[in-house]
């Protein structure tokens, strides 16, 4: 097994935190005015009047000297970064920050290794979801991979499309686990596993939702918005109508995007939804009908997740897309070369497993 802190492989779980890589601000306010001395609190300038001018001044140097340590380790800044988010609850930027109510709280992402197919298990404390299942054939190891988790209930449960690769094995999901949410596209489809896997939802009395771009959901201490697709929105390609998501906790976002492609894309970065991140799941394996330009400049990336199968006759991943996200200094995983991608983050630090 290999395990990575933003993308430095070391040699154990005894990982430390590398506090260069934190994302850090400058949190003070120019327009901040310092508060007037009263004869009860007076500035202390006037309070050291009456001291030898020589006195006040090497005051004033050691002064400047503990303000300027505190600044040079990040001490008063982090101060101050706190405080900030306590009271505006956001950054200095001004986005949303998703804090852990509890400093233990992870949030996991385990992609499956299930070939050319699709099965994402994401966890926040006690409460998880699933993005996919994966084909019919490997159903037996995405039930019993979630069982190892320990997981017996999905807060919710996404079918981001009605491909075989993506849906396959979903109505082995309720007949396993709790589920409290269905989310798909308002997509029909007559395939077996489309059906089978409706037929599940129902007699299991499932809630059924077709989630809308700006639709917001949460998952424990972490914030999911829905980007795409638009309500009766009817693209000629199914992979279009991919649902996608982003996903925030604290300081560290991933997008999700399905297997859709350019156009939804194009939607998505039209509607102005900020899709800055962490972390993609790339969409459509790696393929030329997604990972625009334009769409990898908005997320910006550190890290990119393809789910493949080993020497693929499909020629998946693509070149192109592959040495596309490489021009933008992106690291790769892929499941083919990697296996098992699990991705653990406290909002701040990203560590990532992988199988081989």
């Amino acid at each position: 097994m290999c395990y990575y802190v933003r993308g430095n492989a070391v040699p154990s779980d005894n990982l430390k935190k590398d506090k260069a890589e934190q994302k850090m601000y400058n949190h003070r306010d120019p327009k901040r005015k310092n508060r007037r001395g009263t004869q009860e609190n007076k500035p202390a300038e006037h309070l050291l009047s009456h001291l030898p001018r020589k006195t006040r001044l090497i005051l004033a140097i050691i002064g400047v000297a503990l303000v300027a340590a505190l600044l040079f380790t990040g001490v008063l800044e982090t101060d101050l970064h706190g405080m900030w988010e306590e009271v505006f609850g956001s950054d200095i930027s001004g986005k949303k920050v998703y804090a852990p109510a509890n400093e233990n709280t992870l949030l996991e992402v385990h992609v499956l290794d299930l070939g050319q197919a699709d099965s994402i298990i994401i966890r926040c404390g006690e409460h998880a979801m699933l993005v996919d299942a994966g084909e019919y054939q490997t159903g037996a190891k995405v039930v019993d991979y979630i069982k190892s988790l320990g997981i017996g209930r999905f807060d919710y449960v996404i079918a981001t499309h009605p491909h075989s690769d993506h849906i396959g094995a979903m109505r082995l999901i309720p007949r396993n686990f709790t589920v409290g949410e269905f989310f798909m596209p308002e997509k029909e489809h007559t395939t077996n596993a489309f059906v089978k896997m409706l037929d599940e939802i129902e007699e299991k009395n499932i809630r059924l939702t077709f989630p809308a771009p700006g639709d917001k959901i949460t998952l424990g201490d972490a914030e999911i918005t829905f980007l795409s697709p638009a309500p009766g929105m009817e693209f000629e390609d199914m992979n279009d109508c991919s649902i996608a998501f982003i996903i925030d906790f604290g300081n560290v976002s991933a997008v999700f995007t399905g297997d859709m492609g350019v156009k939804p894309e194009k939607m998505i970065l039209e509607a102005g939804y900020d899709i800055d991140c962490d972390i993609v799941k790339i969409g459509h394996h790696g393929s030329k009908t997604a990972s625009s330009r334009e769409f990898i400049e908005a997320m910006s990336p550190e890290y990119g997740i393809i789910t493949v199968e080993k020497n693929a006759k499909s020629n998946l991943p693509a070149k192109t897309i592959v040495n596309r996200y490489k021009e933008y200094g992106v690291k790769l995983y892929r499941t083919d070369l990697n296996g098992t991608i699990v991705i653990k983050t406290d909002g701040n630090d990203i560590r990532f497993k992988t199988e081989r």
